[in-house]
């Protein structure tokens, strides 16, 4: 479905379960992980220029250290408000609090709330969400 997929959590066994998932089901060609959106946001900048680096589909964590899913979408719209092609972003979260889930529907450029763990069948419901 998509090229370039990044992974953007601070947990490392949710970073290789949603890996390993969007490998399986060949939802991207190749996977990139992060484990905070400071080196995300790094490496959009350095690979501003090589749209073969850049990603189609972000899966973004909202609590983390050093910067949460929220700066890194307030940073993102800054950083990258000229690029025209811009990624599907998702938000894998195992946040239950509401104000998060409000916060998330502040931001247009989010397609969906998905809740942890990424599983075969999260993945599955997704892909048939976006046909």
């Amino acid at each position: 479905m998509y090229r370039l997929a990044f992974v953007i959590d601070d947990s490392t066994i949710d970073r290789t379960l949603s890996m390993t998932v969007i490998r399986k089901r060949l939802f991207a060609d190749k996977v990139l992980c992060f484990s905070n959106g400071i080196d995300a946001l790094a490496h959009l900048q350095t690979n501003r220029n090589n749209p073969e680096e850049l990603p189609d589909v972000i899966f973004l964590d909202i609590h983390m250290p050093l910067m949460d899913g929220f700066g890194f979408l307030n940073q993102y719209l800054i950083q990258e408000a000229d690029r025209v092609n811009t990624p599907d972003i998702f938000i894998l979260s195992s946040s239950i609090n509401e104000s998060d889930h409000k916060m998330v529907n502040k931001y247009p450029i989010v397609k969906k709330f998905i809740s942890k763990p990424m599983t075969m069948e999260v993945m599955d419901d997704l892909i048939q969400s976006l046909q």
